[in-house]
């Protein structure tokens, strides 16, 4: 059975302990960390829209260049119909 602390010294002991328990662990917890994984989860929270097939290379280009920021751009036409767009002289879909 567990015996109850009555004595003030045990208890004003106990609440140093706790107090150095919690200022440690809040020491340790370095924001510097949080910082980086909050990037790391950014990046991979906007390439959700993105295609599966773009986003090994858009981890590449961000491992290169990570100030770098990619935005889809839904032109609401398929590649084929862009390529064949494209080939016409003076005719780009970015106009």
């Amino acid at each position: 059975m567990l015996k109850v602390v009555t004595d003030k010294r045990a208890k004003r002991i106990l609440a140093y302990v706790l107090s150095i328990i919690t200022v440690v662990s809040l020491v340790n917890f370095t924001p510097a960390v949080v910082k980086k994984v909050s990037a790391a989860d950014a990046f991979e929270t906007s390439l959700a829209q993105f295609p599966e097939s773009y986003k090994p290379y858009l981890r590449t280009l961000h491992a290169k260049y990570p100030k770098w920021t990619f935005k889809a751009y839904k032109t609401g036409i398929d590649f084929a119909t862009a390529v064949a767009n494209e080939q016409i002289n003076g005719k780009s879909v970015l106009k």
